[in-house]
């Protein structure tokens, strides 16, 4: 009987779904430019443990080559550039969210994450 159901069971493919979470430029549903990577923001006196934080999340989401330089900018106008563009902003706003408001202004014009 169990043989029955697995045979008519379809089968489902992941392939997709694995694929596009092991992807560096995946964003999942949920992470929006209102998140922040730290509990705690960074104020100036606290840089070791905001920093370790930081790269934890990131390291979280496959996303420390953004601030690490391993995933560098593709040339604008590849296939590529868009999306990681977009995910680079994301990020950007992540690591502002995750800094006290009183800093926060020195790091606003930063060219990429």
């Amino acid at each position: 009987m169990a043989t029955e159901l697995v045979e008519k069971t379809p089968a489902r493919d992941t392939t997709d779904d694995s694929l596009l979470e092991k992807d560096v430029l995946f964003l999942h549903p949920s992470d929006h430019p209102g998140m922040a990577l730290s509990s705690t923001p960074m104020d100036g006196t606290n840089f070791l443990p905001w920093t370790r934080a930081v790269y934890v999340s990131l390291g979280a989401k496959l996303k420390l080559g953004f601030i690490d330089g391993s995933f560098p900018q593709p040339a604008p106008g590849s296939v590529t550039f868009g999306r990681w563009r977009c995910v680079d902003l994301m990020i950007t706003s992540w690591i502002w969210n995750s800094i006290s408001k009183e800093i926060v202004k020195s790091f606003m014009y930063t060219k990429t994450a």
